[in-house]
């Protein structure tokens, strides 16, 4: 696709001038793309901003992927998100939340954390005094030239 004709266009031009340096900021889609792509999204040092990302170094990822086909007897389905961690992040949050805060957790929501969380960025804001809340998590994910990929949480 587009992607992958821009990365062959900017690879020519890194080899007539390898002094060139060249940054690329994405979508959340980007997460999707096969392993070839990564690694010129590795080599270009690309960013791409998420409300969801699975890290699969991450070893609370790895348990949970484990614990699941030994639960379910079978493996997550590759989907984008993941809904089996989709389930999972969501249940831990909110059974936090009302075990730390009560039933009336929504009056401390912008203090509940959801660092524990496997996939999702929660960061729930109220709308107004006579409305629900939004989801405001954000990831930026960063895969660096050294072949590592950063999740950084920007929520606010």
């Amino acid at each position: 696709g587009a992607l992958k004709d821009i990365m062959h266009t900017l690879s020519e031009v890194y080899q007539e001038d390898a002094e060139i340096v060249t940054r690329l900021f994405g979508y959340p889609e980007w997460q999707t793309f096969t392993s070839d792509i990564k690694k010129l999204m590795h080599f270009f040092g690309t960013y791409f901003y998420s409300s969801f990302y699975v890290d699969n170094n991450n070893p609370a990822t790895r348990q949970f992927t484990q614990d699941f086909k030994k639960w379910y007897g079978r493996d997550l389905i590759n989907t984008f998100p993941q809904y089996g961690m989709f389930g999972y992040d969501t249940g831990l949050y909110f059974l936090n939340a009302i075990y730390r805060n009560g039933v009336n957790f929504e009056k401390n929501v912008e203090q509940i954390s959801s660092s524990d969380a496997l996939q999702f960025a929660f960061n729930f804001e109220r709308v107004n005094n006579w409305g629900g809340f939004i989801n405001s998590g954000l990831f930026l994910i960063h895969f660096d030239s050294e072949g590592r990929v950063q999740k950084i949480n920007k929520s606010r």
